[in-house]
């Protein structure tokens, strides 16, 4: 039960009961019922293995030394008491001729009733003084906040100013980190960067930050995927060119392919938003088409006889 081996030394019992005991207390635990049944169980193995005479007894004749050692050792009177809702006995614990209540021994581990308590001073009973103290402890309340980050900054992450204003307080300004690729919506929680408890000692609430993201005008994020609106020009098109394409991790030369038209798009590996793993995504780059807004009649004069008839109309597919 105490996960200590024949020998450990008394020391090392009491930290491994003070470790477990803390793992499975029935307050820390308020949801799992098991906890409570393995703490009563770790409070009665360090009551044997913390009194050498009951150890020596345990050694020699096993779990059932009470019986064979007869009135020589201690034992526990679970059958005449009923258990209560923090895992212990409402019965007696019965020792050397002596009679205690359970809820005084639980007061020893408190530091309440004389005994030295397994968890130091104020121990940590139900019972227990620092107990009572974290009860009355209240937490302060949360602060739910708002905030729009660059397009920019959600996408590589960086650092954030926002401002906190606190109930009786100044304007306080916070840094926070935001963390790479987070996407519009996502929460950040700062632990105990909230409203400071109503009682002294007790911790403070905590920031939660909802992280919008403000539009990019050229770059756009669909779901895991980066976009950019990518414009070339009619000979780029016509002809294919090697052109410049901004990303986040700088300018990339892509292959632009003769013959390409408006939407199509080219794929950037490892250029798009980054991931936890380290690989970054990738980024789309769609081709638009930037036409001038003024001909001279040369121009239309060549584009005419560029448009001359094509066994291929752009638009025999397009149907109702």
């Amino acid at each position: 039960m105490l996960e200590v081996g024949k020998n450990a030394t008394a020391d090392e019992i009491k930290k491994s009961y003070r470790k477990l005991a803390r793992k499975y207390h029935p307050d820390l635990n308020p949801d799992d019922p098991k906890a409570k049944e393995k703490f009563q169980k770790l409070q009665e193995a360090y009551d044997v293995l913390s009194e050498p005479e009951k150890r020596k007894q345990y050694d020699q004749f096993g779990p059932g030394f009470e019986q064979i050692a007869g009135a020589g050792g201690g034992h526990w009177s679970g059958t005449q008491g009923q258990r209560n809702p923090f895992g212990g006995f409402q019965g007696n614990f019965q020792t050397g001729g002596r009679e205690f209540d359970l809820n005084d021994i639980l007061g020893m581990f408190g530091g309440a009733a004389g005994g030295a308590s397994p968890f130091g001073a104020g121990g940590f009973g139900t019972t227990g003084r620092r107990q009572q103290q974290r009860r009355r402890q209240t937490q302060g309340e949360n602060i739910e906040h708002e905030i729009t980050v660059p397009f920019n900054t959600a996408i590589m992450g960086g650092d954030y100013e926002i401002s906190i204003q606190r109930p009786g307080g100044a304007a306080e300004r916070l840094t926070v980190k935001i963390p790479a690729g987070i996407s519009d919506g996502k929460k950040i929680r700062l632990r105990e960067q909230g409203n400071p408890s109503p009682t002294p000692g007790g911790k403070a609430g905590d920031l939660i930050l909802t992280v919008h993201v403000a539009a990019h005008p050229n770059f756009e994020r669909r779901g895991e995927q980066l976009y950019v609106k990518t414009p070339i020009t009619l000979q780029e098109a016509a002809l294919g060119a090697k052109i410049e394409v901004p990303t986040p991790k700088g300018m990339v030369s892509v292959t632009v392919p003769a013959g390409s038209g408006v939407g199509a798009k080219l794929r950037l590996k490892g250029c798009g938003i980054p991931k936890t793993s380290g690989v970054a995504g990738d980024l789309v780059a769609e081709l638009t088409l930037v036409l001038p807004k003024t001909w001279s009649a040369h121009d239309l004069e060549l584009i005419r006889q560029l448009d001359s008839p094509t066994p291929n109309p752009p638009r025999k597919n397009l149907t109702w």
